[in-house]
């Protein structure tokens, strides 16, 4: 099971304030097989992730952004093996040409 929503809104163009949600089920990861080569599998624990993003548009063709992942600070995995990162942000300038 995966479900993903998302929200946004627009202050008059200017500033766009968004938040995801994504919540993804039970899984079952391979791990290897056994001498007659069945797969042995693992079973990950469901996922619960949460984000927020705002955007600053200063002119059409300039503007800045910053997004917040993981706010609940969760440590989850989503691939066997590869745990995700807690908290953590990305921010950026952004230009069209």
């Amino acid at each position: 099971m995966y479900t993903e929503v998302n929200a946004n809104y627009n202050i008059q163009d200017k500033i766009v304030i968004g938040a995801d949600l994504f919540l993804y089920g039970k899984q079952i990861a391979l791990k290897d097989f056994d001498i007659s080569n069945r797969p042995i599998t693992a079973e990950l624990d469901p996922i619960f992730d949460f984000n927020l993003n705002i955007k600053y548009n200063y002119t059409k063709r300039l503007g800045g952004f910053l997004r917040l992942n993981n706010l609940l600070n969760t440590k989850h995995v989503r691939w066997d093996q590869y745990s995700s990162y807690g908290l953590n942000f990305l921010f950026g300038v952004g230009y069209s040409f």
